[in-house]
């Protein structure tokens, strides 16, 4: 075993561990809290719990790795480091209520992006890994994005996260000049249907790298391609994401382009 698969082990094997806690709070979570004072933002004692457990699984293995995280921030990162980007639950509104499309999201990065990833739905035991270079797989099956080229046909989602402004804008105009456009909260998930070929395409207005940090991967190794709204490189500092079958995708960022933002 090399060290991409070692470091991929410890990611699903964390992954999964949090499943007990994920399940027994699904639908049902307690001591739910508003984060900066946002209404439309929540945070549960489940993601605090997971996300704690994931540090610690990886801290135990590789206690030189830095991390950065949707609830204890981050290391101070050099351009040598190695970076874990975890959320431990995308999708929480989702989890509150009990609605099945919400996952742990595990990604490791360098200063050139990501090298491998584990976006896991213990609600439908759907496990989604990659190792860049290697292909994307779920569940052990490789996986591959769709083959649509015509926008009149494109079938995809759409995210603006707790922007309301923005989605007021994102979502009519992507009913506009797409065929079919869905809104499913989970930034994370949205990017793997890409990845699968479920979805052409998915475009998120607002949103964080630990939204995305895993499944950028997984659309690239499954022949896609992922970049923000100008068509630059996800990075950590990244806010917005166009993901696709690549085939469309100058398409897609002409359209966001003519989006007011």
């Amino acid at each position: 075993m090399n060290s991409q698969e070692q470091y991929l082990k410890v990611a699903v094997d964390a992954a999964k561990k949090a499943t007990v806690v994920f399940k027994k709070n699904f639908g049902k979570a307690k001591h739910i809290k508003i984060k900066n004072g946002d209404i439309t933002n929540f945070v549960t004692e489940v993601d605090l719990a997971i996300e704690k457990q994931i540090r610690a699984s990886i801290l135990k293995k590789f206690p030189d790795h830095k991390i950065i995280g949707e609830e204890f921030g981050q290391s101070d990162i050099t351009k040598k480091d190695l970076f874990w980007i975890i959320d431990p639950i995308d999708g929480t509104t989702n989890f509150i209520h009990g609605v099945p499309f919400c996952c742990i999201s595990i990604a490791l990065w360098n200063n050139q992006g990501p090298l491998l990833c584990v976006v896991y739905n213990p609600s439908t035991n759907e496990l989604l890994t990659a190792i860049k270079g290697r292909g994307a797989f779920l569940n052990g099956n490789k996986i591959r994005v769709s083959s649509s080229n015509n926008i009149k046909n494109f079938f995809g989602a759409a995210g603006w996260g707790r922007d309301k402004s923005l989605g007021i804008k994102i979502l009519p105009f992507m009913i506009q000049n797409a065929n079919k456009v869905r809104v499913f909260g989970s930034a994370a998930l949205e990017t793997c249907a890409v990845a699968r070929g479920t979805f052409d395409y998915y475009v998120h207005g607002r949103l964080n790298i630990w939204d995305m940090a895993a499944a950028v991967l997984l659309v690239t190794e499954a022949g896609g391609k992922a970049t923000d709204w100008q068509g630059k490189k996800i990075t950590p500092k990244t806010k917005q994401i166009i993901a696709s079958n690549g085939k469309i995708h100058k398409k897609l960022l002409s359209l966001v382009k003519k989006i007011s933002i």
